[in-house]
């Protein structure tokens, strides 16, 4: 690579050529690759890598993770959810609520590969079902 070619990487890094400071991986490289966002942050001066993808997943890691936490601070104690089926928590409701959550979460993959852009939505919606989540297991360990 010569230094030319680097140079001109460097600056459409650094946001010079187009002024907003955003462009694609594969734009920069000139080649096809992967459509990650590369940002540049002007005040910090750092190049930050923006992947949506990696946002769900772990959106979706502390989903699953929650429900996990939840089920396990439910051992022993009374159901109250009509959906799991209300009395004392057994594998029976474990098994319902860790198919839920599996549901949901292919559920938005299918969303996703038919609305694209309902992904950022869903990352949201992720990390709230997951404070519900631990709003109940802190609510079971504290009985």
């Amino acid at each position: 690579m010569n230094g030319s070619r680097l140079l001109n990487i460097w600056g459409r890094l650094r946001g010079t050529n187009e002024g907003d400071g955003f462009h694609h991986v594969g734009d920069i490289l000139g080649r096809p690759g992967p459509r990650r966002s590369v940002l540049h942050d002007h005040v910090h001066g750092v190049v930050v890598i923006c992947e949506a993808a990696l946002a769900l997943c772990l959106s979706q890691g502390a989903f699953l993770g929650s429900t996990a936490v939840d089920l396990a601070s439910s051992k022993g104690l009374y159901e109250t959810n009509p959906i799991l089926g209300r009395g004392p928590f057994s594998a029976k409701q474990a098994v319902n609520a860790s198919l839920i959550t599996a549901g949901v979460v292919l559920g938005e993959h299918f969303l996703i590969k038919k609305w694209p852009k309902s992904k950022k939505a869903l990352i949201w919606v992720n990390f709230g079902l997951s404070g519900e989540h631990l709003g109940a297991a802190f609510h079971n360990f504290r009985q």
